[in-house]
């Protein structure tokens, strides 16, 4: 029996394939991890397999998207990494840009951020931005075995103070939260002086934002 059919635009279709892709698609087709991963795989599989017949297209259309869609780029990533990523699918959110994200990341890249716990089920994509801008631990700052305070000193009535605590820039979100401070007050025309230890620990954020 044959697996093909000519449609309605005239050109022949490998039903058996795409019948099955899109089946596998939907059986995935629900916000968990290892359901983003498989669909991922899937759509990998589906392009390395029917593109070349002309079919994927189909596939995707089957699917709900188009071919060249920003989502079906996405997930073709994901499913690229799919044997790296699913290896760790219990740390992994399930949100497909934040596993779009994840998977730019290098092997190496990614072992070391889960076990440095910022890689996990809650992470957002724009911690991850952080992340694949800078390296590693230079991305943070400090180790977080200082326990100094700094602070900004006030210089004139007018002026005001913040205290930070160095090992606190240890904290991704901690960080990621006074950057924007600092940046905000920037775009007001506020002068803010950082000690030269908490200029040092933001440093290398404060060039990857720029």
């Amino acid at each position: 029996m044959s697996n093909s059919v000519v449609c309605v635009a005239g050109s022949v279709v490998n039903v058996s394939l795409v019948e099955k892709s899109v089946n596998d698609f939907k059986i995935f087709a629900k916000q968990t991890a290892i359901g983003i991963l498989e669909m991922g795989r899937v759509v990998f599989e589906a392009k390395t397999a029917l593109e070349a017949a002309g079919d994927f297209e189909v596939f995707c259309e089957r699917v709900g998207y188009k071919s060249t869609s920003s989502s079906i780029k996405k997930l073709k990533l994901i499913g690229e990494k799919y044997l790296q990523l699913k290896e760790h699918s219990a740390c992994l959110p399930n949100n497909w840009t934040s596993l779009y994200q994840i998977s730019r990341l290098a092997q190496t890249q990614l072992i070391d951020f889960i076990n440095r716990g910022l890689i996990h089920q809650n992470v957002t994509g724009v911690e991850i931005e952080y992340l694949l801008k800078g390296d590693s631990a230079k991305t943070i700052g400090l180790d977080g075995s200082s326990t100094e305070k700094t602070s900004v000193p006030n210089g004139t009535q007018s002026a005001f103070r913040f205290e930070c605590r160095i090992d606190a820039v240890n904290d991704l979100h901690f960080t990621i939260k006074l950057q924007k401070v600092l940046r905000e007050l920037e775009s007001l025309n506020v002068k803010v002086d950082l000690s030269p230890d908490l200029k040092e620990a933001l440093r290398p954020l404060l060039e990857i934002a720029a």
